[in-house]
């Protein structure tokens, strides 16, 4: 979908009653306007889709079951996923999505405000294992990022990459999921695209120093 496209869905938004558009359900007596319900699923498939391009390379999380009902969950560490690089790759671009096991198409588990919607509100993405980040460490060698809900795909600039070496592994560390009305099985999906093999990029982005506290697993910025 393009930007314009989204654009319009959120301008929708703001001009019709329902809190949220992409929730948006119709009932005999006030049924969607063909209109909306036209921009409520391009919507959806804007957030599903890899807007990086088809992937080199995908990796996913252990499988979360997010309950219909029930407290935000924080977990630690969801698990490992190796690369099965056998040599340098450098990283071009990257996204971070939600991938729902049981469903191909999205849709909201009930009517409500912007929360009902998507189920994974962050994420920590690194190559550091969860006990590096013990006695307040930061990485500061390969990938490292904390996603958070309604982010895009990150592009580095031309001759910027991170490097993902051979038998490297990505770690889903401390994550934050929220019930959205319906059981949902999910995978945290990270997608990469790489520079052409054997190009080595002129700078390496070393992993930011963002974030408060090691409680992220990823150093970036938390969303309460």
């Amino acid at each position: 979908m393009e930007r314009r496209a989204f654009d319009q869905y959120r301008e929708a938004r703001r001009r019709y009653h329902p809190r949220a558009l992409i929730e948006l359900v119709g009932t005999s007596d006030r049924p969607v306007p063909p209109e909306v319900e036209a921009l409520r699923r391009a919507a959806a498939g804007w957030a599903e889709q890899w807007n990086i391009g088809e992937p080199d390379l995908i990796l996913r999380s252990p499988v979360q079951i997010v309950k219909a009902v029930g407290g935000d969950v924080h977990k630690p560490y969801l698990g490992p996923a190796p690369t099965g690089l056998t040599e340098d790759r450098w990283i071009r671009a990257f996204q971070v999505r939600e991938h729902r096991l049981d469903e191909s198409r999205w849709g909201a588990g009930r009517v409500g405000g912007g929360n009902d919607y998507f189920v994974l509100h962050h994420q920590g993405i690194s190559t550091s294992p969860p006990e590096f980040f013990e006695d307040n460490q930061r990485p500061v060698e390969g990938f490292s990022y904390t996603y958070e809900v309604g982010q895009n795909a990150q592009f580095y600039p031309e001759g910027v990459g991170v490097k993902l070496g051979p038998g490297s592994t990505i770690h889903f560390n401390e994550t934050h999921q929220h019930s959205v009305g319906k059981e949902v099985k999910l995978q945290v999906e990270i997608g990469f695209k790489f520079y052409p093999d054997g190009y080595t990029p002129k700078y390496e982005k070393k992993p930011g120093r963002m974030g408060r506290t090691p409680a992220n697993l990823g150093w970036g910025a938390e969303l309460d």
